[in-house]
């Protein structure tokens, strides 16, 4: 038995399997795997730290580490039935990496001498060519949330982009129905509150508790949280969560207020059908190219308004 950090408990049985058979979001170098369903991949793991985590923590696996746990991010990876990875992505490619360099000797020492602990005996792991220990959820579960789940406790940060497309995963159709923000689009307004709390309820104990001041009000990085989330799911535009980052433009921030105030309209009209969700994300596509042309023809008024006080 195993829970999240979240606190949600699922069952898993220990099973002895081909390390070559499991199915990780990436390989080893960062490539993705065709294989993998990419929902189920909350991380960039295509990005050099974690590329570097992998090659580094394939040169010393710890067996120890990867064995029985009660927690999903540590210990043996934890797989659907089909070996496709839920939780453990790191860890599988790792050993995988480790089996390919000729580092894995002491793993498959260690499953040998420890067999009889995890249920099976010496003779079945020697006879695989790369024998790999895995705990097979049997609990019936939404893989996709189970795997946001599984994440947030990982050693491996998620950054702002992710996170925010993440979070925004978070966000159901009940949740929206509390988003409401005061006119001027200010997240922390008393008519908001229940949304707020309502989003810190997802992320569980684990994370709440660095989101709320000694008093137990919500910081100003929760609600920044909050909004890239809000954007990611209405927007999907990298770009404006650079823009909410640059508080050095005063006008910028009365655009990202309409955005916010818009916000649940844009995610109301994108979940009706794919053609809806197309054309949505085509005018959000434009709203935020029009946005960095204003701000742009404003600076070049700026510097030839200049050029012209200097003659």
């Amino acid at each position: 038995n195993v829970k999240t950090a979240k606190g949600t408990k699922l069952a898993t049985v220990f099973a002895l399997v081909d390390a070559s058979d499991v199915i990780a979001s990436h390989t080893a170098t960062g490539a993705l795997n065709p294989k993998y369903p990419q929902e189920l991949q909350p991380r960039d793991r295509g990005r050099d730290t974690s590329v570097a985590w992998v090659s580094k923590t394939a040169n010393d696996l710890d067996p120890d580490s990867l064995g029985k746990t009660r927690r999903v991010d540590t210990g043996s990876p934890i797989v659907g039935d089909d070996l496709v990875v839920e939780s453990g992505n790191g860890r599988t490619m790792a050993i995988q990496l480790a089996y390919e360099r000729g580092t894995a000797e002491e793993y498959r020492e260690w499953l040998i001498e420890e067999a009889e602990y995890f249920g099976f005996k010496p003779e079945q792991v020697e006879a695989f060519d790369k024998p790999m220990l895995v705990r097979v959820r049997t609990t019936a579960i939404d893989r996709e949330q189970f795997a946001i789940e599984a994440n947030q406790d990982d050693k491996l940060s998620l950054t702002a982009t992710e996170r925010a497309k993440t979070d925004a995963k978070r966000i159901d159709d009940n949740m929206m129905m509390l988003f409401a923000p005061n006119e001027n689009g200010d997240l922390m307004s008393s008519s908001n509150i229940k949304f707020l709390s309502a989003f810190m309820a997802k992320l569980g104990d684990s994370e709440t508790a660095q989101y709320l001041d000694k008093s137990g009000q919500f910081t100003q990085s929760f609600v920044t949280r909050v909004k890239q989330a809000i954007f990611a799911k209405a927007y999907n535009d990298d770009r404006l969560l650079e823009m909410m980052a640059d508080q050095s433009k005063p006008e910028l921030q009365n655009m990202i207020n309409a955005l916010t105030i818009a916000s649940p309209k844009f995610i109301k009209a994108k979940a009706v059908d794919n053609l809806s969700k197309g054309r949505v994300e085509d005018v959000s596509t434009s709203i935020i190219d029009g946005m960095e042309a204003s701000l742009n023809d404003k600076v070049m008024g700026a510097v030839s308004e200049a050029y012209n006080a200097i003659l």
